[in-house]
């Protein structure tokens, strides 16, 4: 892409430092709100390449209403989550996808609440692309994040992304064991074939889970 006709937008969190490391035009904005700029941008100037970054605080719960509505709306955006499973930037406390169980910051006795899988998401609020990846996989990730920019639509990709200092080195080695590819079979336009590989516990399985092409939101306006 060229980085004069692109454009990287996030809210708050570690994550969020993204536009400040690409050569791009960059907007850092508040908490849970990269989708809502994001919108913006696109509404305004459609030409240009727009790609909202954030983690899984930021898009899940504070911005979850945003990632809801740019789903369902099928905004002409790539949406990148980077998913640590935990509240990094604000010292560890847990997060939407935190598993149950979990002892964090805030959550001494464990984690009484189930975690969510923002994929599983992302098919239900009505995205036409969705991918999972694994920080540790990088030659797989740069291809996703490719596919995921040249879809005409929203496309979603939650990258797995330990965090070292909160969750773990051991998290990442747990990780990068549980690492699968989708088979060669499998129907990505088929929702009910994506789903199958929501909610996993045993493996993590990377690749185009869901891609269907659908009119997007300026096509409809237009």
């Amino acid at each position: 892409l060229e980085p004069w006709n692109t454009v990287v937008i996030s809210g708050i969190g570690c994550s969020s430092r993204l536009p400040g490391y690409v050569s791009t035009f960059g907007f850092n904005g508040v908490h849970g709100r990269a989708l809502t700029l994001a919108t913006g941008v696109k509404i305004a100037r459609p030409e240009l390449n727009v790609i909202a970054v954030g983690g899984d605080g930021d898009g899940l719960a504070i911005g979850g209403n945003h990632f809801l509505h740019a789903a369902r709306r099928n905004l002409d955006i790539a949406y990148f989550m980077m998913d640590n499973e935990i509240y990094g930037l604000t010292k560890g406390q847990a997060a939407p996808t935190t598993p149950a169980g979990d002892k964090t910051k805030s959550t001494y006795w464990g984690n009484p609440e189930p975690s969510v899988d923002p994929c599983e998401l992302a098919m239900s609020f009505g995205a036409t692309w969705v991918g999972r990846g694994f920080s540790g996989d990088p030659k797989t990730l740069v291809d996703l994040m490719t596919r995921a920019m040249r879809h005409k639509g929203f496309a979603f990709l939650n990258v797995m992304s330990p965090c070292v200092t909160w969750r773990g080195d051991e998290q990442f080695k747990l990780l990068k064991a549980k690492l699968a590819f989708l088979p060669p079979d499998h129907d990505a336009g088929s929702r009910a074939d994506a789903l199958r590989y929501t909610r996993e516990t045993d493996v993590l399985t990377t690749g185009v889970l869901y891609e269907v092409h659908q009119p997007s939101l300026l096509e409809r306006m237009e």
